[in-house]
């Protein structure tokens, strides 16, 4: 399975990349279908979303319907 993790107004770590790696390593006995997950993190400048700067979304792209997860926090 491909994983590709982008950084939109944000740098992402080595780090970061093997923590991601290694949770979505679980996927794949949950979707056995999946071929490709995109993992975009964004790093959001505008001071009114103060309590969600930091947003990361899954995409989940395989045989079937394609499956989509955001989550938002302040760090």
């Amino acid at each position: 399975m491909e994983i590709s993790v982008v950084g939109r107004r944000t740098e992402v770590t080595d780090r970061f990349r093997d923590q991601v790696a290694e949770k979505l390593s679980k996927i794949e006995t949950l979707a056995p279908r999946a071929h490709h997950i995109d993992v975009e993190i964004t790093h959001e400048t505008n001071p009114s979303l103060a309590d969600v700067k930091e947003r990361v979304e899954l995409t989940v792209v395989g045989k079937g319907p394609v499956v989509r997860a955001e989550a938002a926090a302040p760090e």
